[in-house]
């Protein structure tokens, strides 16, 4: 039976197709991952170190870190106190009891 399967392998018309699109597909996502590093370098200046991951990376001058967060996380605005009236109007209701609050958790769900 493994024979078989190894010769289906072998007779496989689209196998070197196949190889051709994965390796295509490799080279598409590595080019994609290096141009990406390039431009960060070229961004930053070139002053890339790093980190555990490769993808992550920490500017050696802090000034630059600084702007580049200023950048991408600006202060929120500031929050403007609205003048509240002295009583809220609440609606009406009776206080629950605690038989009413178990037999409406154990009612049977339809």
């Amino acid at each position: 039976m493994a024979n078989v399967l190894g010769q289906r392998k072998l007779r496989d018309p689209h196998s070197e197709l196949r190889n051709t699109a994965t390796q295509t597909k490799k080279i598409f996502h590595q080019t994609i991952q290096r141009h990406k590093k390039m431009q960060w370098g070229e961004f930053l200046g070139g002053t890339i170190t790093y980190g555990k991951r490769p993808d992550t990376f920490t500017p050696k001058n802090q000034d630059m870190a600084m702007a580049i967060l200023r950048a991408f996380f600006r202060d929120p605005p500031l929050c403007v106190q609205e003048d509240a009236p002295a009583s809220y109007n609440q609606l009406p209701w009776e206080p629950i009891v605690t038989h009413e609050v178990e037999a409406a958790v154990f009612r049977p769900q339809p």
